[in-house]
């Protein structure tokens, strides 16, 4: 079967990245159907870049910063793909990152898949998300410099970030859109929650890479004290103390 693919480029503020990701689009989906969204928070997008993409794409923006739920369910709207994509503005997908994505995508039991990402040197893992450890919970690879798996095998994780995350659009309808309720952050693991509360795995592809073009903050005091309040009443008693909540404030 082959897979249409809608690519939904993101930026919460400043615009000036999209090149980065769109950059590497055009070789990237040489062989796969698609379409390209960019969405931006609270900020126009340049019609001299528009004009100078070498693809036709869509625009979903807001005139004043909104909740990334708001602005995300307004790019699913217009996605038309049977696989949605979300890529970070700056972030630089491999040429061949499809195949191992549609691969695991084919299986029914996976509702989503994401890839490793890496800082721009390429030696620094960017936390992916929480993942399932030796029986626990631990938020993926937190900055350490290295990963806890298996540089080829899938695992299965938890919970995902949204950057570079592949979703199958059935799954989306299934599941549900963003909450719009989360102010900045954790909208992204909650919905994966969601997914897994129906079943639906949450796949981790170590061999396929993607790289931030910029370094990205981690740490405490990325995520607002509501969208954690609201993360834990929502999922504390599901999961307990198992899950690293401590890490997200």
């Amino acid at each position: 079967m082959e897979r249409t693919i809608s690519l939904v480029v993101f930026s919460d503020g400043a615009t000036d990245e999209f090149g980065l990701t769109t950059a590497m689009l055009a070789p990237v989906l040489a062989n796969v159907p698609y379409q390209v969204i960019l969405a931006a928070n609270g900020t126009p997008i340049d019609p001299d870049f528009f004009a100078q993409l070498p693809f036709a794409a869509t625009a979903v923006t807001s005139a004043t910063r909104v909740p990334p739920g708001v602005l995300l369910n307004g790019a699913l709207a217009q996605a038309k793909g049977d696989v949605v994509t979300f890529l970070p503005a700056g972030m630089q997908p491999e040429p061949w990152w499809t195949a191992g994505v549609f691969e695991l995508l084919e299986r029914p039991e996976v509702g989503a898949v994401a890839p490793r990402i890496v800082d721009p040197s390429g030696d620094r893992i960017v936390a992916t998300g929480i993942v399932s450890v030796n029986g626990g919970l631990h938020l993926k690879d937190a900055g350490a410099g290295r990963d806890q798996f298996s540089p080829l095998l899938p695992a299965s994780m938890f919970c995902s970030f949204l950057a570079g995350l592949s979703i199958r659009r059935a799954v989306i309808e299934q599941v549900g859109l963003f909450d719009v309720l989360f102010e900045t952050s954790l909208y992204d693991l909650d919905w994966t929650l969601r997914a897994r509360a129906q079943n639906l795995a949450v796949a981790y592809r170590p061999d396929v890479t993607m790289r931030y073009g910029r370094p990205i903050p981690f740490g405490p005091g990325l995520h607002s004290a509501a969208d954690v309040a609201r993360f834990r009443e929502r999922w504390q008693n599901t999961f307990g103390a198992a899950i690293e909540l401590e890490r997200l404030a």
